[in-house]
């Protein structure tokens, strides 16, 4: 499934969100039990979820993923693709930052 300019993505999956609840950072987003994962995350943040949903829907669907397992690891490796492309971005930023501090 592409996603189209203009379009609305559908909600993400119940795997996707489990994966998310599962993180050791979901406990500090979630101070009481009626508040919702996004509602605390930085614009940066929901743009990766919504990368990896997108991501995730097109891999579920080129592999023909069935069933809560299979979506659930094609969820988990797009949202780790995602994290290691921000992370990556962070870590040279940061050499950068580094390298003019030295000068």
């Amino acid at each position: 499934m592409k996603f189209e300019k203009g379009l609305r993505m559908r909600p993400p999956s119940e795997a996707f969100i489990r994966l998310l609840e599962h993180s050791e950072d979901y406990e500090k987003w979630t101070e009481e039990k009626d508040d919702k994962l996004r509602d605390h995350l930085d614009p940066i943040e929901r743009l990766m979820i919504a990368l990896g949903e997108a991501l995730a829907a097109e891999r579920i669907e080129a592999l023909g993923c069935m069933g809560v397992d299979e979506c659930a690891e094609a969820s988990r490796a797009c949202s780790e693709f995602v994290g290691q492309a921000v992370h990556a971005e962070w870590d040279d930023r940061q050499k950068i930052l580094s390298n003019r501090q030295a000068q």
